[in-house]
């Protein structure tokens, strides 16, 4: 198909005819030289797949086949239809010369797709900007529940920063957060509830209750990929500096003040399934002075 055509769907409706699996390739084009529409010094005034490959995705939909989308692309798009469209999505971000042995690993089961989104892919353009440590009091997600968003769409993102999902049900549980000498101790433990060994990316997110500069709603300040056995549960212990929390004060120093920080585990950003609230003393960077 010529995704910058016409879209011929008596041709494409006899290709699929009689396939028990769709697998559609779709993307952006980069590279050093040629018509790219991806890369350094490519700017799209639309998120979207460029040519016609949205309605191709539309097209191969209708044909009632479980429909695979793979994603070639180094940067979020707004792919709504697309997700909508297809039993699963996979994310190759304009892979090297091994892609495309990685990709048909991945999804036949080889190996398990372990990548999480480095970024946030919204569910429309006008949701821009778009990311998991917003500032305290706006953005989606709020902790003291539902928020004003927008009159005619969700405001949640369509993928999440650190979404990502494999072969296996993963989940974590928490087991207690310690303050320990400057350092937050996360102990959790990871149950695969599938029947196939499996992995997940363990999560920890921090909020400042208290600060008197506005502070993210939620910033990631550890993370750990375990790996499960099929049936089995692995203890996991994460540790973050208390400095990943600090900030710059009104009178110019750096540190974290007096008061409560709520600490949250899980598997994504918008995938936290437990928190613990601790309270923490006031800390400041010690300024050492230029020898004269």
């Amino acid at each position: 198909m010529d995704p910058a055509g016409p879209l011929d769907r008596e041709t494409l409706r006899a290709a699929v005819r009689d396939a028990d699996v769709i697998l559609a390739v779709v993307g952006e084009r980069t590279g050093w030289v040629g018509n790219n529409t991806a890369g350094e010094g490519q700017t799209s005034a639309r998120l979207r797949l460029p040519g016609n490959q949205h309605e191709l995705i539309a097209a191969l939909a209708e044909a009632d086949t479980p429909l695979v989308t793979v994603l070639v692309s180094g940067r979020p798009l707004v792919i709504t239809d697309v997700a909508e469209a297809s039993a699963a999505v996979l994310l190759a971000p304009l892979l090297g010369d091994k892609g495309p042995q990685v990709i048909a690993d991945a999804l036949t089961g080889v190996v398990e797709p372990g990548g999480r989104l480095p970024s946030t892919f919204p569910r429309h353009a006008g949701q821009i900007p778009l990311y998991h440590g917003h500032p305290f009091g706006s953005g989606y997600g709020h902790p003291t529940g539902t928020r004003y968003g927008y009159n005619d769409l969700d405001q949640s993102p369509l993928y999440a920063f650190g979404h990502g999902l494999g072969y296996t049900d993963l989940d974590v549980e928490l087991h207690g957060i310690t303050p320990a000498q400057d350092t937050i101790v996360v102990n959790t433990r990871t149950h695969n509830r599938g029947d196939r060994d499996g992995s997940t990316v363990i999560q920890v997110y921090a909020r400042d209750e208290h600060g008197s500069i506005v502070r993210p709603v939620r910033q990631l300040i550890a993370f750990e990929r375990v790996a499960v056995p099929a049936g089995s549960s692995v203890e996991t212990v994460l540790r973050a500096p208390l400095s990943r929390l600090f900030y710059t004060m009104a009178d110019g120093s750096r540190g974290i003040e007096d008061g409560d920080v709520t600490v949250l585990v899980g598997t994504s950003s918008a995938r936290l399934t437990a928190g613990q609230t601790l309270t923490v003393t006031a800390t400041r960077e010690v300024s050492i002075d230029p020898a004269p």
